[in-house]
Order: C-alpha cells, then sequence, then structure tokens
C-alpha cells in the first residue's frame, strides 16, 4: 500500500498495475506481489506517501485498531470482542496492513444504520466496499432480491461509489486504464502467485474442462443458499450478515485476512453473543479455517464457510430475542 501510494502520488499508474513493473519496483519475483484496487483506493493512500514507510505503517496500524474498536463499541458486546480475539485473519489483517479492518468499519455502520431504518446512509456507508469490490458482490446480490432494500440501499451504494469512481476518472482518466489493463495480469493464475489462495484453487486440479462447470455449480450453489437463506428472515442486519458470507463463498480472490469480515456476520446472525456460547466456540473453529487458508488449504476453508451460511439460519427466527448459531 505504501508504494502504491507513492507511485500513484508520481502519477506512475502504468507501474502500480503491471505484476513485472511493480515486481521491479518492490524487487520482488514477478507474480509474488499485485495491487488490484481500484485507482480511488490508491489516491487515498498518497496521503501516506509522503511519510517514511514505518511512520506510514504506524499511522495505518492505528486506524485499523480504531476501526476494530469502533465495531465493538457500535455493537455494545463483548462477546464481539471474544469472537475478535480469536480470528486468526484479524492478527494477519493487522500485522499485515490491510485494508479489511476499516471495511468492517464500515459495514457495522451500515448495519447500524439499517437498524435505524436508513437505507440510503446504510448504502452510503456499503459504498465503501466498492474498494474491494469483491466484497460488494454479496451485499448487491442480496438486496437486488430484497424489494423493501432494493431502491434506497442501491440508491446509497451507487452514490459513494460512482463519487469515489467519478472523482478518480477526473483526476487522473489514465489510472482507470491502466488499471482495466492490468487486471488481465492479476486474474492470470499462471502468473499471480497470490491466486493459490482463492476458492478457486478448489477445481486447480482439474482439467479445465471439468473445473469451468463445478466452479461455476459451486459459486451457482453459494448463491442459491444465500438467497434462501436471506428470504427466511425479515431482520435486515441478518440479510447483509448472510450477504457477507456470500461475498467471502464466491470472490475470487478469498485470502485469509478477508475471514474479519465475518466478525459482524457472526454478531448479527446470532443476537446473544456471550464469552461462552456456542457462537464464540464456532469463531475458534472458523479462525481455524482462517489458518488453513493462510496455509493454502481453501478447500477446507470453503467447506467451513458453506456450514457456516447453512447452520446460521437453522431453527433460527429473526423474531426470537434468545435465538442463537448452533
Amino acid at each position: 500500500f505504501w508504494t502504491a501510494g507513492r507511485l500513484a502520488s508520481q502519477g506512475d499508474w502504468r507501474t502500480l498495475y503491471s505484476l513485472d513493473g511493480l515486481a521491479e519496483v518492490m524487487d520482488a519475483p514477478v507474480g509474488a506481489v499485485s495491487f488490484a484496487y481500484p485507482p480511488p483506493f490508491a489516491m487515498a493512500l498518497q496521503a501516506l506517501s509522503g511519510a517514511d514507510f514505518t511512520t506510514s505503517f504506524a499511522i495505518w496500524l492505528t486506524v485499523s485498531a480504531a476501526s476494530l474498536t469502533l465495531v465493538v463499541i457500535l455493537e455494545r458486546n463483548w462477546g464481539v470482542l471474544g469472537v475478535l480475539a480469536m480470528l486468526f485473519s484479524a492478527y494477519v489483517a493487522l500485522r499485515f496492513g490491510q485494508l479489511v479492518p476499516i471495511a468492517v468499519a464500515f459495514v457495522v455502520v451500515s448495519g447500524r444504520a439499517l437498524e435505524r431504518d436508513r437505507p440510503f446512509v446504510a448504502g452510503l456507508a456499503l459504498g465503501f466496499l466498492s474498494l474491494k469490490p469483491q466484497f460488494l458482490l454479496g451485499p448487491v446480490i442480496i438486496l437486488l432480491a430484497t424489494p423493501s432494500l432494493r431502491r434506497s440501499v442501491l440508491l446509497g451504494v451507487a452514490t459513494s461509489a460512482g463519487s469515489m469512481a467519478g472523482f478518480s476518472a477526473l483526476v487522473a482518466p489514465e489510472a482507470w486504464g491502466a488499471y482495466l489493463a492490468g487486471l488481465r495480469d492479476v486474474a492470470n493464475p499462471g502468473v499471480s502467485t497470490r491466486w493459490d489462495f482463492s476458492v478457486l484453487s478448489l477445481t486447480s486440479e482439474l482439467p479445465t474442462v471439468a473445473a469451468v462447470p463445478v466452479t461455476v455449480g459451486l459459486i451457482a450453489a453459494a448463491v442459491w443458499l444465500a438467497l434462501r437463506s436471506s428470504s427466511r428472515t425479515s431482520d435486515t442486519r441478518r440479510k447483509l450478515a448472510i450477504s457477507l458470507v456470500l461475498s467471502l463463498l464466491v470472490t475470487p480472490r478469498a485470502v485469509n485476512y478477508d475471514w474479519t469480515l465475518l466478525i459482524p456476520a457472526i454478531a448479527w446472525l446470532s443476537p446473544s453473543i456471550e464469552l461462552d456460547s456456542p457462537v464464540v466456540v464456532a469463531a475458534a473453529v472458523v479462525a481455524l479455517a482462517s489458518l488453513s487458508g493462510f496455509l493454502g488449504m481453501s478447500w477446507l476453508a470453503w467447506t467451513a464457510l458453506a456450514a457456516f451460511l447453512a447452520l446460521s439460519v437453522t431453527n433460527t427466527d429473526a423474531t426470537d430475542p434468545g435465538a442463537v448459531v448452533r
């Protein structure tokens, strides 16, 4: 991120979105590093590019920790802190300075807005996820299938996401051209080693003729399961929680630190989280699955997510304040 901010401040977009160019700047093997975030995020990172790396990382770490602290405060439940403490992915996200802790804070703000019947504000907060578009995929699918939320929330998403995209296109139109061209390299499993963490690696050992339909089938099954689960509850925050799990199931790059996105999902799928509750125990299981994703065992991580989504709506009712995930 620090390098991305420096390259963005120099207007060197081709190098930023080129695997060869970025590897040369960072003195790393080609494919080992990549920057797949859209230009608005790179522009935001310019704010840290003026300082040295150590200072920039300290600032970023402080903002990330503050974001997770805000999550605990907004949820007003210390059980959430217990879930957070056990998630290996949260440690990795902080240790390696990832975006997901800040994204989680925006998600929780969105959930709080939905709870207070302010769908447009919820959409504005969700629009922040466009900086990591795969996070936004699940919410968009669920929102499109929910008439009561569709218009206002999606309008909010379009407003914030469109504003960021429009501003960056106005300031540096060449950035988007470099970004779209660079995605072809980043999305090539034969070039980018980071695809080892992808859910698509579930089918990497299969011949192409079989891998494609199997992958499409897995994604279709995840979408079907999420839509069915979402239709069985009228609680808007539970719908959002299910959509977050869906995002992790269908994302083309489910890296282990992204599992931090499960913090609000766990909180909302269980109205009552206590430090000794089954949900916190489940979080420990999720932490182990997250670790397996870090070790490249994405099949286990994918299976754990699918099971979590399926079990999260089993024998629960949004109108039952005592319902918990079993």
